[in-house]
């Protein structure tokens, strides 16, 4: 996060971040930030409605928000170009969102595995 070379940001998203987080809030201990996510997952499974683990469509759309609304923001929360620098005021915004889409994520896999695996079983008895 504090590096000055040129970065992706797929890469910054998709991993740096996602490691930051968990050397800076759980000192890189996998399982308490496993512990939490899961948490995390099992309680956002109480307010998901069972049409909105299906609604791929709606997934995109969420994804779509979040980038114009979050993810292509700088520090200072103005749009950034093609260059652009990004601090640990830009980590503190987005760790939130980070998290709760690892956990939408395993849940709505969970919801879909479990549909195929019920689809299968009707379909091959």
């Amino acid at each position: 996060m504090n590096g000055t070379q040129p970065i992706n940001l797929h890469i910054v998203w998709d991993t740096a971040m996602v490691t930051h987080r968990l050397h800076e809030s759980f000192q890189s201990d996998v399982d308490r930030y496993f512990d939490y996510l899961y948490s995390l997952m099992m309680n956002q499974s109480l307010s998901i409605k069972d049409n909105d683990a299906k609604d791929f469509k709606m997934w995109m759309q969420e994804s779509a928000d979040a980038v114009c609304s979050q993810v292509y923001l700088n520090d200072d929360n103005q749009i950034f170009n093609s260059s652009f620098n990004l601090g640990q005021a830009y980590f503190d915004r987005s760790w939130p969102l980070i998290d709760q889409r690892i956990a939408q994520g395993g849940h709505r896999l969970a919801s879909l595995l479990k549909r195929l695996t019920i689809e299968r079983s009707i379909s091959h008895p």
